[in-house]
């Protein structure tokens, strides 16, 4: 098929015009020139250098074997602290407000505490109010004390008193009836004595035996008379019958012995009456008046004791006031001095609210804040003795123990080295947030020496020496990688790379000791591969490793082999202070193998 014909351009053109078309046509076709030459040597630079370029290897970070000392330490992060923190708080038993406070960052010297350097001022003014209300309440208290006291001397000697006229009574009750009927009888009477018959008792002495005698005698003495009487009165009568009386003589001496024998009637009664009537009386009477005078007595002294009981319960009442009263009042006195606390131990003044993000957004401390009772104002840390308090994952807090050595840096003097020992390790977890899923156990690091330019809060890290070893095999950790229960070094040397089974001890987050596989001076990868991706061993010209526990195995690693790491050597992330290149692929543990080009 034949192309179409060009249609020819008829119009007429200058000279200028014929120079300008033949001149673009021509440039344009040097660009194309140029641009396909250019091309052409491109491509045949590339393609001859990729014929006579031999295979690349790619460059690999490794590292030696190493033999010597080696502590294995745990390396965490934390904040310094004052180990002596004195805590000032508010001792007022009410809220106050904070009418001076002593500048934050002030450093308190020895000379402020024995000057006694006041610190915090509350406002004391409704204080002062209530300590003269309370001292006028303690004057009246210790009034009405003091009369009680002198009401309660007298009763006590009022009723001595009583008392001992009550007994005098007694005595004198029992004085009238051992008087009366004698006091071998009177020891016998009590409330089942019969008085009638005490006039025959033979026991019967005193008035009423003396009593009883002289009637008997009156008796007696009247029997006598008649007996006189009669013998006169028969001598008359016989004178009057021979007429030597008169008859008047006769009747006189009649009349007389009539008159004895009256006597005698009367003597007789009376005996009777005094034995019958009287002396039971008499003694009933005495007795029964003794009887009284003894539960009068009693009565006194139950009395006595009422009224001593009361005036010693009223005393011990006004005392216990005064004394309520007197320490309220002490009590007061003691909150207006806490209204100005003073300096007592030296240190650096930090407000409380300092260390609290949230009272310092609501309540800060500062002049004019109202402060209840037992809040915190002033921290004093004592900066002559610091700590570090750090926080230590459970993976390895077992091996931390008080009185393992330390190195401690600070971050504001990162070329100051301070050594210190473990103090305390916690039993228990900090408490956990539900931001972080981690298990932290705080742990005070101390710090030898004093060190005032050190603060409170600067950020420092602690490393505890948890186990030293001796002229020990050891290689970084992040040259150890898992084989399933085994552990796997890749060994480089001329052949190449060649994986060696390994015998691992202590580690910690850097190094790893070597108890057998490697030997002083050999390289190995620094990060050598995690994985195997290919069925066969880097090796050099079909020759295995035959070192120790290499690449010597003929049979490959079952499939159903489960590959859990050990406790030997951790298996996971890799620690942040070593240096680490990109992991790369391995080979397999196995003894079949070609050279494979990389």
């Amino acid at each position: 098929m034949s192309k179409p014909e060009r249609p020819i351009d008829t119009t007429p053109r200058s000279p200028a015009t014929r120079r300008a078309g033949r001149t673009r046509p021509s440039l344009r076709g040097l660009f194309v020139i140029g641009l396909v030459l250019l091309l052409a040597a491109g491509g045949g630079a590339i393609f001859m250098a990729a014929k006579q370029t031999k295979p690349v290897i790619n460059t690999v970070e490794t590292t030696i074997v190493q033999r010597g000392d080696l502590d294995f330490t745990v390396s965490e992060g934390g904040t310094l602290k004052a180990e002596r923190l004195e805590r000032i708080t508010s001792k007022v038993e009410d809220t106050v407000t904070l009418i001076y406070i002593v500048p934050e960052g002030t450093e308190i010297t020895e000379d402020d505490v024995r000057s006694g350097k006041v610190l915090v001022e509350l406002d004391a003014s409704a204080l002062k109010e209530k300590l003269t209300k309370q001292e006028i309440t303690v004057q009246g208290a210790r009034a009405s004390y003091a009369k009680a006291k002198e009401d309660y001397e007298i009763q006590l000697k009022q009723n001595e008193s009583n008392i001992r006229t009550a007994e005098l009574n007694v005595k004198f009750a029992r004085m009238e009836l051992e008087q009366y009927l004698g006091k071998e009888l009177a020891d016998e009477v009590n409330d089942r004595t019969d008085f009638a018959s005490l006039g025959q008792n033979p026991k019967l002495g005193g008035a009423a035996l003396q009593r009883r005698r002289k009637l008997e005698s009156d008796v007696q003495l009247a029997q006598a008379e008649i007996e006189r009487a009669t013998d006169k009165f028969e001598w008359t009568q016989k004178l009057f019958e021979k007429k030597y009386v008169t008859r008047n003589e006769l009747m006189a001496d009649d009349l007389a012995l009539r008159t004895k024998k009256a006597d005698l009637e009367q003597a007789r009664l009376a005996l009777d009456l005094f034995l019958r009537y009287e002396l039971p009386k008499e003694a009933e009477k005495r007795a029964a008046e003794w009887r009284e005078k003894c539960l009068e007595r009693d009565r006194v002294r139950a009395k006595a004791d009422s009224e001593l009981a009361q005036a010693l319960a009223k005393l011990k009442s006004e005392e216990a006031t005064y004394g309520l009263e007197l320490e309220s009042l002490n009590g007061v006195k003691k909150q207006v001095e806490y209204c100005t606390i003073r300096a007592e131990k030296p240190g650096l003044v930090v407000y409380a609210s300092s260390t609290d993000w949230w009272q310092r957004s609501r309540n800060p401390i500062q002049e004019g804040t109202s402060i209840r009772e037992r809040q915190e104002i002033i921290h004093l840390p004592d900066l002559s003795s610091m700590v570090a308090e750090i926080k230590v994952h459970e993976s390895v807090v077992k091996k931390v123990r008080p009185g393992q050595p330390a190195t401690i840096t600070v971050d504001a003097y990162p070329e100051l080295r301070l050594t210190g020992k473990v103090k305390t390790v916690a039993a228990l977890p900090d408490p956990q947030n539900w931001m972080q899923d981690v298990k932290l156990f705080t742990t005070i690091v101390t710090i030898d020496g004093s060190h005032t330019y050190l603060k409170p809060g600067m950020t420092c890290r602690a490393e505890i020496v948890i186990k030293s070893l001796t002229n020990a095999l050891y290689v970084p950790i992040s040259a150890i990688v898992p084989r399933g229960e085994r552990k796997v070094c890749y060994l480089v040397n001329d052949q190449g790379q060649q994986p060696v089974f390994v015998e691992t001890g202590e580690f910690d987050d850097r190094f790893v000791e070597i108890k057998s596989g490697l030997r002083e001076g050999d390289r190995v990868l620094l990060n050598p591969p995690l994985f195997a991706t290919e069925q066969k061993t880097n090796t050099v010209k079909g020759k295995p490793a035959n070192r120790g526990e290499r690449s010597d195995e003929r049979k490959p690693r079952s499939s159903e082999q489960p590959a859990p790491p050990t406790d030997a050597t951790p298996s996971g992330p890799r620690p942040s202070a070593t240096p680490r290149a990109p992991r790369q692929a391995g080979p397999p543990l196995r003894t079949n193998s070609a050279t494979e080009q990389r």
